[in-house]
């Protein structure tokens, strides 16, 4: 079994028909059924193809083993008289037939698939995610962000720290990073006595990225500045 670790949209329309609804829904799911721990059978990744008929989406072939197509449709004469709302709506539909197909045929997880499916109806296209979390006896650090509404856009990502104990809850930003580069930036967070360190990747591509942005290798939060609504962090 292998754990999924994001997906991705592809569909058989007129190039970015669906944008930016197949980006921002692309990345919700990756995120939540990462977070889901869902498995599979052998692979990483599910590529969804969406087609106006089921015939033209599963012109779609897998060639790798690292993923796997799933299959869906979308009225396109429908699509195009929606307004944004609607147009979300049914790409996120879209993406639930699709959901529910490869979880049928290859026997995933339907709980957590359905629990992902629910979060996501609740809680809009604008909902904040956690994008990596560490804990002690004392405290839980939760690195958190929105979904910008264009791939091109860079967001912010904050840190979150609640004091067990007392449940205080202090936030602080950390930076305006790229999604597809922030593993570059937050890699690996430290939870030390009096402060959190969130260490980027330390290999090379890494650091050209961070040096090509002009981001720190690391950022170092004083513990009890977060708490008590300090602003100040440290980069290196």
């Amino acid at each position: 079994m292998k754990r999924i670790i994001g997906v991705r949209l592809y569909d058989h329309l007129e190039r970015n028909t669906l944008a930016p609804y197949d980006y921002i829904y692309s990345q919700l799911f990756s995120n939540l059924m990462r977070r889901a721990e869902l498995k599979s059978p052998d692979y990483e990744e599910i590529y969804f193809s969406i087609g106006e008929t089921m015939e033209q989406a599963k012109q779609s072939i897998a060639i790798d083993e690292f993923f796997k197509y799933t299959y869906s449709t979308l009225n396109l004469s429908e699509y195009n008289q929606a307004d944004d709302k609607g147009k979300a709506n049914m790409v996120f539909h879209s993406m639930c037939e699709g959901l529910k197909l490869i979880a049928d045929f290859d026997h995933l997880e339907k709980d957590k698939i359905e629990g992902v499916i629910e979060h996501i109806a609740k809680n809009g296209i604008d909902m904040e995610l956690i994008y990596a979390s560490a804990q002690n006896k004392d405290y839980l650090v939760e690195i958190v962000y929105h979904v910008p509404h264009s791939h091109l856009t860079k967001t912010d990502f904050k840190l979150r720290l609640t004091e067990i104990d007392t449940n205080k809850i202090g936030i602080i930003a950390i930076d305006k990073l790229d999604i597809y580069y922030a593993p570059y930036s937050i890699g690996k967070i430290q939870l030390k006595k009096n402060e959190i360190v969130i260490k980027g990747s330390n290999s090379l591509r890494a650091e050209v990225s961070r040096e090509i942005d002009k981001l720190p290798s690391e950022y170092r939060f004083n513990i009890n500045e977060i708490l008590n609504g300090i602003s100040n962090s440290t980069g290196a």
